[in-house]
């Protein structure tokens, strides 16, 4: 017979309750970089087209689900990661040029002074 440590979590509620959040969470994050992967690799175009059809609707449904719900949890979160990528060397630049600056503001949820 195994004797058990006295710190052994197997009883509690709290371990079931985090391995469903976390579950959750990596599964909506999965889905967000297979859709963003799928986009680089075969274009926006076709992304759209594959995921258009009729027979995928209810899949796609799904997925727009779990990006609201990333938005969601992690939307706070975005400012920092726009402040640290604008100090990147190569991609900070990137982040400057004229047409993705506004995009990236926008995101980052900075605002331009009046004067």
């Amino acid at each position: 017979m195994c004797k058990r440590s006295p710190y052994d979590l197997r009883d509690t509620i709290h371990v079931p309750w985090c391995h469903a959040v976390l579950r959750r969470c990596l599964l909506a994050l999965g889905n967000i970089l297979f859709l963003s992967g799928l986009t680089l690799i075969i274009g926006p175009q076709k992304t759209f087209y594959f995921f258009a059809r009729k027979q995928k609707l209810r899949g796609t449904a799904s997925l727009a689900y779990s990006f609201i719900g990333f938005l969601n949890l992690f939307g706070d979160f975005f400012p920092v990661v726009v402040t640290f990528l604008r100090q990147v060397p190569f991609i900070g630049n990137l982040l400057s040029l004229p047409y993705i600056r506004p995009i990236v503001d926008r995101i980052a949820g900075s605002r331009t002074s009046a004067v």
